[in-house]
């Protein structure tokens, strides 16, 4: 019996140290993953809008399409130059979420051509669940407290009708994405610099 005790203090120390280790890893251009997307959907949300306020044509509405078509290639290409660190159970854990978030994401807009949908508050929905999933597990506020706001705010589609929920959204990914991207990229470059001056 004793023996369990010990075994599941181990386990938990284990889980504890690599939560840490993930979370100390913050290396110069961790914000630029967010900060791809979240400019990427603010630019594309902001040129479909203005397309349809001066077009209303529907072939505007294929401009959404950008974002897979260069967000995936470009975000495949980012994490091929990012430097390489072990892989902890909760690296992998956090990648199984967006895994999922980022297939349930794409798949979405392919059937709501089947079956009417919000689909903005669907997708916004989605990324401010796996944003505070992931800053819950990392304990990290700059990742859950966007998150929070994000659930909460993407409810707002449901009171603003027809084209404007097109800048509610776009607001949303600034606040999920863009804000907290900037914000890592600048712990990252404070934290490599103390590091520089603690080893002269």
């Amino acid at each position: 019996m004793e023996k369990l005790k010990m075994n599941e203090k181990e386990s938990l120390a284990i889980i504890a140290m690599m939560i840490q280790e993930t979370r100390e890893y913050i290396h110069k251009g961790v914000g630029n993953t967010q900060l791809l997307w979240g400019y990427l959907t603010v630019i594309v949300s902001l040129g479909v809008y203005f397309g349809w306020e001066y077009t209303h044509s529907q072939l505007v509405l294929w401009g959404w399409w950008v974002l897979p078509l260069i967000g995936w290639p470009t975000m495949y290409l980012m994490m091929r130059h990012q430097p390489h660190k072990v892989v902890t159970v909760i690296d992998k854990i956090i990648g199984k979420v967006w895994m999922v978030i980022g297939i349930t994401a794409t798949i979405t807009p392919i059937v709501a051509f089947l079956m009417p949908s919000n689909i903005l508050f669907i997708e916004a929905l989605l990324i401010s669940i796996g944003i505070a999933i992931t800053g819950l597990i990392l304990n990290m506020k700059v990742c859950y407290i966007p998150g929070f706001i994000g659930i909460l705010l993407s409810f707002a589609l449901f009171w603003v009708r027809g084209i404007d929920q097109i800048l509610i959204f776009a607001l949303l990914f600034t606040i999920l994405l863009i804000i907290p991207g900037h914000i890592m990229n600048y712990m990252a470059n404070k934290n490599q610099k103390t590091s520089l001056c603690s080893e002269n």
